[in-house]
C-alpha cells in the first residue's frame, strides 16, 4: 500500500526511506500524465522488490 514499506519491514531501512521519499516526489509531481506512468512503473518495481527481498530472507 506504501512504497517502501515491504523494504523496511525486511529490515532494508535506507532503501525503504529511498523508494518512499520517489513515491512521494512522483505523486506529488504528478499532475502530469507522464508522471503518473512513471509512478505506476515505480510502484510495481516497489511490490517486486519487496516480494524478493523477503524471499531472500527466508
Amino acid at each position: 500500500m506504501f512504497p517502501g514499506l515491504g523494504q523496511l519491514n525486511n529490515g532494508n531501512i535506507s532503501r525503504g526511506l529511498l523508494f518512499f521519499a520517489i513515491a512521494f516526489t512522483l505523486i506529488i509531481a504528478g499532475h502530469l500524465i507522464v508522471t503518473l506512468i512513471i509512478l505506476a512503473i515505480f510502484w510495481l518495481y516497489n511490490i517486486y522488490d519487496a516480494y524478493y527481498g523477503a524471499k531472500k530472507l527466508s
